[in-house]
């Protein structure tokens, strides 16, 4: 299966294909949580190059599962629960390097399908069962941290935190600027600050100087 992603990957979910045949000498994992537009794609993008480990969207589960959703012609609502628990659960590691998935409608759809609540837990279990396929790994997630590796003792944890109209700014280049107001507006209530983590606040900061705050618990 490891050849079989390398050779397909995509590098909006993986940022460094060698990193599938040189990892670290022992497990390591780094989550990455936040707000959207926190920039926790752009910080593990340099630490997957530095640390020469996979870097992995989990958002892109939900994307996944939005994809097969509307190819089943199934509506996300409460009344399609087990329709919906059922086709994220055979999500697999191939069908989230589909490029369709970087399209923007998906981005769109994500927040329908990630603020029902009953979908966490599978999800969690999910980003679990997709980890187990690499020895070292970076997360990104809006509370990967603290709902999935809590209990991992080789996980190192870094929060990105930015104001609300900071991060509507920076998804103009993609047209989601609404979506991420929204978007961060409904998880207030639901993303939780791991404990032991590194809180870095990414306002007016570059994202070298975002790099350099994270390297700083390593």
């Amino acid at each position: 299966m490891l050849k079989e992603f390398k050779k397909k990957s995509n590098k909006k979910i993986i940022y460094n294909k060698s990193a599938l045949i040189s990892p670290t000498l022992c497990p390591f994992y780094i989550t990455i949580d936040g707000k959207a537009g926190a920039g926790k794609s752009t910080l593990a993008n340099e630490l997957s190059k530095i640390f020469n480990i996979i870097s992995f969207d989990s958002g892109y589960i939900f994307k996944a599962t939005i994809k097969k959703l509307l190819e089943k012609k199934i509506s996300i609502n409460q009344k399609n629960r087990l329709k919906i628990i059922k086709t994220l659960n055979l999500v697999s590691i191939e069908d989230l390097m589909n490029n369709e998935l970087n399209k923007p409608m998906f981005s769109k759809l994500s927040p329908d399908l990630s603020n029902m609540n009953y979908i966490r837990e599978f999800f969690n279990k999910k980003i679990m069962d997709i980890s187990k396929n690499f020895f070292s790994l970076i997360v990104t997630g809006r509370d990967c941290g603290e709902k999935t590796y809590d209990k991992n003792k080789n996980k190192n944890s870094i929060f990105l935190n930015v104001s609300d109209h900071i991060a509507a700014d920076r998804k103009k280049k993609e047209r989601l600027s609404i979506e991420t107001k929204i978007r961060n507006l409904k998880d207030k209530k639901n993303i939780k600050i791991p404990k032991l983590t590194k809180l870095i606040n990414t306002n007016n900061k570059s994202p070298k100087e975002v790099l350099n705050d994270a390297l700083k618990i390593f």
